[in-house]
């Protein structure tokens, strides 16, 4: 007769092994919710990398993860959270960057519900003239004003966000309060693991900034986009409709500026832009040099070894929800915002994953994070 083994109870030594050995950060989770003492031995194991976006939905009482690997939703355990006086900035692997209607800020990862909160920003905005109540419309307009980066490991982080533009508000792990860029005009936010802050102005220009000290100091001799303005119409060509604009940063710190286009007979398209260094001009490139680009992120991220060409999975390609390309038009045609899809650049041509349920309340990319 075989013996029945309490598995709550395996010595710690092999239970680290067991969370090494794993491959996919969704095993890894799975893992760790068994009991209270895997879960305390995977807190001290270092996370499989998950080498793909995923997409995360959320519902009032549930939430669905959609791995475009498997081209397969999974129920997971719900955050926790009253999304209806919270908003989701941002994210970045695991974790979200989440603020509510007093303008209270704080982490929270989606899998283990571990929370970080970050120093209040209530005396930051005050010195700046600004009322104590944030209108709820400027929080949900600052969507494409805030980034995140966080280290699974060490849980370093750096955040930025922009109020009204004209205020770019900076805090990373270690600091007891906000640091403050005053009149930045930024309408596109990017930072990286470099402690670097990439911001995209109202002048069309692209301004960095060393976040590493106590305060922001801007890299003026060092940043050859400073006197070189990035502004679509000087390439736009007859038939084009220009959409939605957005910058991202590759994993090596390059700047890329991506146009998503709707052209004639409502093909959609989206067109990569790169600065020449040689000849310091922007020019349109067909290649992302092997990675791939997660379009309202502002990141590049390493394409698998093995492309899934099946599912538009592979190097040189461009993840996107509906809403990175128009509005919503019709809750049942593929281009809704809850859908998600890659575009091709050597073929032009979109891949779309299978319809999600139109319900769900919230929607979102977990975009890998390299440390």
């Amino acid at each position: 007769m075989s013996k029945v083994h309490d598995w709550s109870k395996l010595c710690d030594d092999l239970l680290r092994s067991i969370f090494e050995g794993l491959n996919t950060i969704k095993d890894f989770h799975r893992a760790s919710s068994v009991c209270s003492n895997w879960y305390t031995i995977s807190r001290i194991c270092k996370q499989p990398i998950n080498l793909l976006p995923w997409q995360i939905l959320f519902k009032e009482n549930s939430t669905l993860l959609f791995d475009p690997e498997e081209n397969k939703t999974h129920e997971i355990q719900h955050p926790g959270i009253d999304f209806s006086d919270r908003y989701v900035l941002t994210s970045c692997s695991n974790w979200l960057l989440m603020i509510d209607y007093n303008v209270d800020f704080f982490l929270i990862n989606v899998f283990t519900r571990e929370r970080i909160n970050l120093p209040s920003i209530e005396s930051s905005i005050i010195g700046l003239g600004q009322a104590h109540f944030v209108e709820p419309t400027d929080i949900i307009s600052a969507k494409k004003q805030a980034c995140l980066w966080i280290d699974e490991t060490t849980k370093d982080y750096v955040v930025a966000w922009s109020y009204n533009q004209y205020h770019l508000f900076i805090n990373k792990k270690g600091d007891d309060s906000w640091s403050s860029l005053e009149d930045t005009k930024c309408v596109y936010i990017a930072c990286n693991k470099d402690y670097k802050l990439y911001v995209y102005t109202l002048y069309s220009c692209i301004k960095i900034f060393d976040i590493s000290g106590d305060s922001p100091e801007e890299i003026v001799e060092e940043n050859p986009y400073r006197n070189h303005p990035f502004c679509f119409r000087l390439f736009s060509q007859p038939g084009e409709h220009y959409w939605k604009q957005r910058m991202a940063v590759t994993s090596f710190g390059e700047v890329l500026m991506i146009v998503s286009l709707r052209w004639l007979g409502n093909k959609r398209l989206f067109h990569i832009y790169k600065m020449n260094l040689e000849k310091s001009s922007w020019e349109r490139v067909d290649s992302l040099g092997g990675e791939m680009l997660i379009f309202g992120h502002g990141v590049t991220i390493r394409a698998p070894m093995k492309d899934i060409s099946s599912l538009g999975i592979k190097s040189d390609s461009i993840w996107f929800s509906g809403e990175g390309l128009w509005p919503e038009i019709d809750p049942y045609s593929p281009y809704t915002p809850l859908n998600c899809g890659v575009f091709d650049l050597t073929t032009s041509t979109i891949t779309w994953f299978k319809p999600l349920d139109v319900s769900f309340l919230k929607s979102l990319w977990l975009v890998p994070a390299y440390s």
